[in-house]
């Protein structure tokens, strides 16, 4: 057919034994759909299957296949099993051996022990250094993509030797693109479309897990994030895709809706950024608190000490009282202790704001329960008085179930 065809050159019979000779080989011209150069061969019946084709090496440097956009060496089989190869293809800096090549007129199939990808650097383009074992490759020449899986072991990406890509990757002239998980010790990454740079990975869609040192647990989890991280700068910015996502802090048993921050890997602290029109909100999940809500501009959460701190915070609800931290800081330590709040304000019955407390020593227990220290201002008649309360108390009042009751703030002084 149009593909695969082959050129007998013109012969004639002295007798009935050239004739019987003559039938098991031919000499002609291979032409393969242009994924080999045309050459030479004895076209023969084969002894296995009785078939006719052959078995043809490359020079040493190999055949330019499928019109140039890579290179083949090795051997070269045709039967009616198809056409065969087993040698070293060579596309874009990639490098693999194969024992099972399939050569089809717009594709390559094959698998192979090993695939190395060397790194580039250039304005042009980069790429990362790639090692894989056990893969199976899926080469589609004319579209410029040859696809490589592995069956078993994750890639080993990068240079660094530390980061590992369980999936796929696709070579391309425009670089090379990833799609699973690209994990390494400080965090893990899931994206269907990972761009890779020689040591940088972006993704327009990223699920990430910030790790902590404790084993299996996590400092901080996101998803439909817009990535970009840069190994070698230590700096990767992530953007969430949808306005409402939460962004988890599990070990603070926190989440917030800052969804939009800035991971500086050598000082391993996380830097929120909040909408320009609106505070971020940080809210505790913890099964005691009562969704303890606050909000602020800012906020910083170190991975060292797992210390969530946040700044710009206007006030802090807990029973009927509305808290003031006197410089506007709140620290949130694991497991959803927030440090006490010195030097803050309270203002009690929110409703009327009747009852204000200066100079108080808070800690906060949940949304409907809170302690403090603190001094009364009771100004009558001109009058500038404080009291004293070293017992104040917001808590649940009255009877029924915890969850109807009414929150008031009681004191002693």
């Amino acid at each position: 057919r149009d593909s695969f065809y082959f050129e007998l050159k013109p012969f004639f019979f002295n007798s009935l034994d050239n004739y019987v000779k003559e039938m098991v080989t031919f000499k002609g011209k291979m032409v393969s759909a242009q994924i080999f150069p045309d050459f030479e061969e004895l076209l023969k019946v084969r002894e296995k299957d009785f078939s006719l084709g052959f078995v043809h090496k490359t020079p040493e440097k190999g055949y330019p296949v499928y019109k140039v956009k890579g290179r083949f060496a090795g051997e070269i089989d045709l039967s009616n099993r198809g056409l065969w190869g087993k040698g070293k293809i060579q596309y874009l800096g990639a490098t693999l051996e194969s024992e099972d090549v399939k050569f089809l007129p717009k594709q390559m199939l094959a698998s192979a022990k090993d695939f190395d990808l060397a790194e580039k650097r250039s304005k042009e383009e980069e790429v990362p250094q790639v090692h894989g074992e056990l893969v199976r490759l899926d080469w589609k020449p004319y579209r410029d993509s040859m696809y490589v899986r592995s069956e078993k072991n994750a890639f080993q990406i990068f240079k660094s030797g530390e980061h590992t890509l369980t999936g796929s990757l696709a070579l391309t002239p425009g670089g090379l693109k990833g799609n699973g998980l690209l994990d390494w010790p400080q965090a893990a990454m899931t994206s269907k479309q990972f761009n890779f740079g020689a040591f940088s990975a972006k993704a327009d869609t990223t699920a990430l897990k910030i790790k902590a040192e404790e084993v299996g647990a996590i400092a901080i989890q996101s998803d439909r994030l817009r990535s970009d991280v840069d190994f070698d700068k230590q700096l990767g910015r992530f953007k969430s895709l949808d306005e409402y996502l939460e962004t988890k802090l599990p070990l603070n048993q926190y989440v917030t809706s800052m969804n939009e921050f800035i991971w500086e890997m050598n000082n391993s602290m996380i830097r929120f950024k909040s909408d320009s029109t609106k505070l971020g909100t940080f809210t505790s999940v913890h099964p005691d608190q009562d969704s303890l809500r606050f909000r602020g501009k800012r906020a910083s959460y170190d991975l060292k000490t797992y210390l969530l701190k946040v700044t710009e915070v206007p006030f802090i609800k807990s029973a009927d009282a509305m808290i003031i931290p006197d410089s506007g800081t709140v620290y949130v330590q694991p497991k959803a202790i927030m440090d006490s709040l010195h030097n803050a304000t309270i203002i009690c019955d929110t409703l009327n704001k009747n009852h204000k407390i200066n100079r108080a020593t808070v800690a906060l227990k949940g949304r409907k329960d809170y302690w403090a220290r603190g001094y009364y201002e009771y100004n009558v008649a001109n009058k500038e008085q404080e009291i004293l309360f070293s017992d104040i108390v917001g808590q649940r009042v009255g009877k029924g179930k915890a969850s109807e009751k009414a929150t008031a703030t009681r004191a002693q002084g």
